[in-house]
């Protein structure tokens, strides 16, 4: 499955900005493409170029202003407004927290320059205390490569004298008893019985030879095993050193690393920081100055940011006042109050704000997410994208149901607002309401059929009297004659409102 959007007559700000931000030419033309296989996987492409799908998403944001059931939601979130704001005020305020940015960036810098030497003066002496310490522990305990195992052998072989020397012992008294009766003697006699016979055949010779080089390696190995022998004791204070001295080396692996690898390296590590804490003093002195210096400049920055947002936020009320009182509500009242954040900057600035709406004289402006109605939202949502549409550029506006909540007179309403839009931006709704349809200059019907295996959404473009007959549906009186010639007088009416 192949999705494929054309869009023409794009405006050279946009073409800059799909150029700036992904690199390609439009040329006043962009083609969108989103292409399915049967395992869901998809291919996206921009202008016959291979994209990412987050590429295609960010340049259809540039093109189309979607509004749907979400953005309901989303109005009443305090920091959606403080963003409707920024983006009415529009370059003013970029620039502005572009600014705020870079300086809370070269704060967090000092700040990390300040965590590598450890702080505050106090902070850095228990440092430079805590990491001499190390030193002298990791120093002191001067561990050599390959000990911690040699230690541990020379302990086990301790802890098994007895069964060492027994097994020392009985191996050499096998090999050299005196009483005689053992291999050496015994290999010692078979030579000579051999040699008796050597001048009879080579062979008796060469096994006499053979059997001569095995007494005197037996005889070797005998005389080691009684030097083995000798040197077999049990020294207890040694036994003792042995064991502390591996308690010592465990203990520092474990602190410090896990092997003396890493032991090794973290000591070189505190021994640079050690000469770091102690001569930062002027890094310190450098880098807790820049932060005040950067703070005071945010705050300067943000305060221009909030007599902006505040102007701004007076002229956005006035006009979307001035576009909700044409879409049946008379007496609409728009307040946005400002209070600051609990912290004295933050990357949007020290700002928050409520939307304080009131639809009836005698009742005082509330925040918006307590008292606004279905329909009263629609209208204004209706009333915020017909102010903003002026402003951000983008030619085609997609209102899902923005008719939600809605009927009668003010419908007439605010098809008549949508009507007037469309002069200037290309607008797709999606509307179940005849009246909104009755203004369309275009029909799709959108709708679904299904046989034994799928189903499919078949779209439909309308005529003049599919448009009739689909506003008479509509209206709930399907192909009857008058359901038709009402549709017929809502067509021509709306029309000739449009010519006015």
């Amino acid at each position: 499955m192949k999705v494929s959007a054309l869009f023409t007559d794009v405006s050279s700000e946009v073409c800059e900005r799909v150029a700036e931000s992904f690199g390609m030419e439009c040329d006043g033309q962009i083609l969108l493409d989103r292409e399915y296989d049967i395992n869901g996987k998809s291919v996206a492409r921009i202008n016959g170029e291979l994209t990412t799908t987050n590429a295609l998403r960010e340049v259809s944001k540039m093109l189309v202003d979607l509004h749907g059931q979400h953005e309901h939601q989303a109005i009443i979130n305090r920091d959606y407004q403080l963003d409707i704001i920024d983006q009415y005020v529009g370059k003013p305020a970029t620039d502005l927290l572009t600014q705020i940015n870079s300086y809370i960036d070269r704060i967090n810098n000092c700040r990390d320059t300040l965590k590598s030497i450890g702080g505050s003066p106090e902070q850095q002496e228990y440092f430079i205390n805590l990491y001499r310490y190390q030193i002298e522990e990791i120093s002191g305990a001067n561990i050599a490569e390959g000990e911690l195992e040699e230690l541990i052998t020379k302990r086990d072989k301790m802890n098994a004298v007895e069964k060492i020397g027994l097994a020392l012992k009985t191996a050499s008294e096998q090999l050299s008893s005196f009483d005689g009766d053992n291999a050496c003697s015994k290999v010692n006699m078979s030579t000579k019985e051999l040699n008796s016979i050597s001048h009879l055949d080579n062979a008796y010779q060469s096994l006499a030879d053979r059997l001569n080089n095995a007494y005197i390696e037996l005889k070797d190995i005998a005389d080691e095993l009684g030097s083995e022998l000798e040197n077999i004791y049990y020294d207890r204070n040694e036994y003792e050193r042995i064991d502390e001295r591996i308690d010592l080396i465990k203990r520092i692996f474990k602190k410090y690393g896990g092997d003396l690898t890493n032991v090794t390296a973290y000591l070189d590590d505190i021994v640079k920081k050690v000469a770091v804490l102690e001569n930062s003093g002027e890094t310190f002195a450098q880098a807790t100055a820049d932060i005040e210096k950067y703070e005071a400049e945010v705050l300067a920055l943000q305060s221009k940011l909030t007599a902006l947002r505040q102007q701004g936020a007076k002229e956005l009320s006035a006009k979307v006042v001035e576009v909700i009182k044409t879409l049946g509500i008379p007496n609409a009242r728009l307040e946005v109050q400002f209070t600051k954040t609990a912290t004295p900057y933050t990357r949007k600035g020290s700002d928050e704000v409520d939307f304080m709406f009131s639809a009836n004289t005698g009742f005082a402006p509330r925040s918006l997410a307590k008292i606004i109605s279905g329909g009263e939202m629609s209208r204004f949502m209706l009333a915020y994208k017909t102010v903003v549409a002026r402003l951000d550029g983008i030619d085609t506006l997609l209102f899902d149901e923005i008719d939600s909540g809605i009927s009668g007179d003010i419908g007439q309403k605010v098809a008549q607002n949508i009507s007037a839009l469309a002069e200037s931006k290309q607008i797709i709704a999606i509307t179940h309401l005849p009246t909104i349809a009755s203004f369309a200059d275009r029909h799709l019907f959108v709708h679904k059929e299904s046989d034994n295996t799928t189903t499919h959404s078949i779209v439909t473009l309308l005529d003049h009297e599919g448009q009739v007959r689909e506003i008479a549906r509509m209206l709930g009186s399907g192909g009857e004659k008058v359901g038709l010639e009402l549709a017929r007088r809502m067509k021509l009416s709306a029309k000739n409102k449009n010519d006015e």
